[in-house]
């Protein structure tokens, strides 16, 4: 039987001016996990996330990216005009320096007071990289782009881990001029140019707008994206079908319903990917359940008022189904119970004379020792039963369709006591 295609969601995250940098980056993260618990594969279009990526990988630049590093940054964290000429100064001989094979002692000694200038700038960096990584979570973005499931789009100029960290540096720079009532005459680097922003942007758009019409995606918006889509239809520059409009309900109801299990915020990324990987074959039947239930929900996946829509599916039908699991996984507990009376090894029977020696001796027991027979063999009987019957009870279970959501549920109680 051929594989079916993997189910993929693409996920439209941006930020407003005025928003909290790190609130904004946990949500990003949070809509990644939620994507990642229900699908096979995510792509993010986030141009936060674009950005902070890079850092993450800092520890690990060599000597050279390190020099490239802060050669880029130099001229932006320079005082003035001559502390930026002498910073391109002290680049060109050290770059001389590196080429030569064979230095005289002089030249040698050039090299290491070099390289005592420019090291604690690179540990200071790289601290500082560390602090911001750990602030935002970069590091578990990069841990989900290790898995291979999640892709970050790139928007905008391609630009290297070197060419963005050296971007954010004289950005930071720019503004702390700014607000000191300064010049900045800096040099800019590529990507730092209105222009270029303007083309992150467009991108952006562009992405969001195929993710709506693909037919091999399925989109999932925060509430910014979802604001730009409501605008762009108002203003005609967005055309969707009603198809594309119910496609994407079923996903923006599974988020909203996986935000809502317990300690999902505090779930790491390996815990997701366990509980995904561990739950599977009930994942198909959930997904269904999400087809089934938005069918009757009026709002778009970006309206305003989906939140709305999504909480009365919760309370009507996913609520009430919860309930129903947790009330047969408890009454089909006894049978559990039962079945474990019977012994783990299978009973050793034996063979020839002694069990014929073993038979006549039972016409000598006493009535009470024949009933005590009986009841054990009775009991033996019993558990094989129950066995079976729990067994059955525990498929009919894992066939509900919101089996995967109520286990998830339990899963990730258990991992945070």
């Amino acid at each position: 039987m051929k594989k079916p295609p993997d189910f993929h969601i693409t996920i439209g995250a941006a930020l407003e001016g005025d928003d909290d940098i790190a609130t904004v980056v946990e949500h990003h993260l949070r809509l990644a996990k939620a994507a990642l618990l229900y699908a096979d594969k995510v792509t993010l279009c986030s141009p936060i996330a674009l950005i902070l990526t890079p850092i993450t990988v800092f520890s690990r630049f060599t000597e050279r990216q390190q020099l490239e590093l802060v050669e880029m940054v130099a001229p932006s964290i320079a005082q003035d005009d001559q502390a930026r000429e002498d910073a391109a100064k002290f680049f060109s001989i050290y770059r001389q320096l590196l080429s030569k094979r064979n230095l005289s002692v002089q030249e040698l000694r050039m090299k290491a007071s070099m390289q005592n200038v420019i090291r604690p700038e690179v540990e200071s960096m790289k601290q500082t990289a560390s602090k911001i990584a750990k602030q935002f979570k970069a590091d578990q973005f990069e841990r989900l782009l290790k898995t291979g499931r999640l892709e970050i789009k790139t928007l905008g100029q391609r630009l290297s881990p070197i060419q963005w960290i050296a971007v954010c540096v004289q950005k930071a720079a720019q503004l702390n001029s700014v607000e000191q009532g300064q010049s900045f005459n800096a040099p800019l680097l590529p990507g730092n140019a209105s222009g270029d922003t303007s083309q992150m942007l467009e991108d952006f758009i562009h992405e969001i707008e195929q993710a709506i019409k693909s037919s091999s995606s399925y989109p999932l918006f925060d509430d910014f994206t979802g604001n730009l889509v409501r605008l762009g239809l108002r203003e005609g520059k967005i055309d969707v079908t009603e198809v594309q409009v119910d496609r994407a309900k079923p996903v923006g109801l599974a988020a909203d319903l996986m935000e809502r299990l317990p300690t999902f915020d505090d779930a790491s990324v390996d815990e997701i990917l366990d509980i995904r990987k561990e739950l599977d074959k009930p994942l198909v039947r959930f997904r269904g359940a999400m087809v089934k239930f938005s069918r009757d929900m009026k709002s778009a996946a970006w309206s305003e008022d989906f939140p709305l829509a999504a909480e009365e599916v919760f309370r009507a039908e996913v609520q009430p189904a919860v309930a129903e699991i947790e009330d047969s996984v408890a009454s089909n507990k006894w049978l559990y119970e039962l079945g474990g009376l019977l012994p783990e090894k299978p009973l050793s029977i034996p063979t020839g004379g002694a069990l014929g020696a073993g038979l006549s001796g039972l016409s000598h027991l006493p009535a009470l020792a024949s009933v005590s027979i009986g009841a054990a063999v009775g009991l033996g009987v019993m558990a094989i039963d129950s066995r079976r019957k729990w067994a059955e009870k525990q498929k009919t279970i894992e066939s509900n369709q919101l089996f995967f959501y109520y286990k998830a549920s339990k899963m990730l109680s258990n991992k945070h006591r």
